[in-house]
């Protein structure tokens, strides 16, 4: 496995795994297949939900097969397999692409929107790049505050882990333009600072 560095001079591996590890039943992400789960549940890409199969046990079918599989969590749908569980979206991109992923994100901010368009595999990083705005947030835009000392709009913007000053100004749409432009230039994805 090769180690490179990003821009920020952080150590990355050429090759991620996420790896859940249950210590009671020795099951972890990387045991589910595409196969295996594909046996076990269907997905419809266009609705973005898991439902059980059948299993040709009578007592199972009666209550599972044909059912919504899992159940909603801080916003995200988990499903148990195995008695192991699992967050749907990344079950749902196993079940696709084949791929254990490193990080899933819900690129419309909606975590149990498990649609395959509005899923993508990214680095953390990369999905820090694309979150909502906060619900602390006082202006409705991230990055935007009104500093009571100087009683101007001031910008900030993360890089790199470190909060980064952009300026201050009077005027509450340039310090918005001024952390939009901040936001291009350093790859933020167009939907971040959103509201869900």
């Amino acid at each position: 496995m090769g180690v490179i560095l990003d821009k920020c001079g952080a150590k990355l591996q050429t090759k991620l795994r996420y790896q859940i590890i249950n210590l009671g039943n020795k099951m972890t992400e990387s045991m589910l297949t595409q196969k295996l789960l594909n046996e076990l549940l269907d997905y419809n890409p266009e609705t973005g939900i898991l439902k059980w199969k059948s299993r040709g046990i009578p007592q199972w079918d009666a209550v599972y097969s044909g059912e919504n599989a899992g159940t909603i969590e801080f916003g995200y749908i988990r499903v148990s397999i195995n008695k192991k569980v699992y967050r749907a979206h990344r079950v749902i991109w196993i079940m696709v692409t084949g791929e254990i992923p490193s990080s899933i994100d819900h690129i419309n901010h909606n975590r149990s929107d498990n649609r395959i368009i509005n899923l993508r595999h990214v680095s953390v990083k990369e999905n820090s790049k694309n979150l909502s705005v906060s619900k602390r947030n006082k202006t409705g835009v991230t990055g935007v505050s009104f500093n009571k000392v100087h009683n101007k709009w001031q910008v900030n913007i993360s890089i790199c882990k470190v909060n980064t000053y952009l300026g201050r100004t009077l005027d509450f749409f340039e310090a918005c333009c001024m952390r939009k432009s901040a936001e291009i230039r350093h790859g933020y994805h167009a939907n971040h600072g959103r509201a869900i």
